[in-house]
């Protein structure tokens, strides 16, 4: 019977998960950058486009919160397994 539970298996996943996440924000905060420096290029009101930098901004904040808590699931995974985090 294989064993379902495979160190290297959760921490491969991990792995991918966390850069994932990190292209994530580099593209989110490319995103918002791009917001800031063309604001008089984007026609929306101007209560819409704050909405929008809000919006930018809480998501990029979710995915660090994200990276953070994989970082501390790798880290757990590395120990579990032996390894050095």
């Amino acid at each position: 019977m294989p064993d379902d539970h495979d160190p290297w298996n959760e921490e491969q996943l991990l792995r991918d998960a966390k850069a994932k996440a990190e292209r994530l924000i580099a593209d989110l905060t490319a995103q918002l950058d791009d917001l800031e420096r063309f604001p008089g290029q984007i026609s929306l009101a101007p209560e819409k486009l704050a909405q929008g930098r809000q919006a930018f901004a809480n998501a990029i904040r979710s995915a660090r919160d994200t990276l953070e808590n994989i970082d501390h699931a790798l880290n757990l995974a590395r120990a579990s397994s032996g390894r050095p985090a």
